[in-house]
């Protein structure tokens, strides 16, 4: 398990520094996650475009998904994500650590209708 995680980190790097725009254009498979997220506490948004480009709280990003991992590029920064998205796809939970902080995170979002 250790050795298939190193391996994916070390591809995500290798794709993220070679082709961003390519990578974040090519691997976005899941098409529930397009459309725009709310906070459940109203207090962010996330948009996702069927082409890999979006905005966080108006602030533009690049995304790119694959099988509940996911990259978002924001602020020139580079933020590694697992996600999981309900069955029904109006529910998305993202878990993502913040090595400023120090601290693990989660956000639970409710696609807008």
């Amino acid at each position: 398990m250790k050795n298939k995680l190193v391996l994916f980190f070390g591809i995500l790097a290798v794709f993220s520094f070679v082709s961003l725009p390519c990578y974040a254009q090519s691997t976005n498979n899941d098409s529930r996650l397009t459309g725009t997220w709310i906070d459940v506490d109203g207090t962010s948004t996330i948009v996702f475009n069927s082409d890999g480009t979006g905005s966080m709280d108006r602030e533009r990003i690049m995304f790119g998904a694959v099988e509940g991992k996911m990259v978002i590029y924001a602020k020139g920064q580079q933020f590694l994500i697992d996600y999981i998205i309900s069955n029904n796809g109006n529910t998305l939970l993202l878990m993502y650590y913040l090595p400023q902080t120090g601290g693990r995170y989660g956000q639970i979002l409710k696609k807008r209708t």
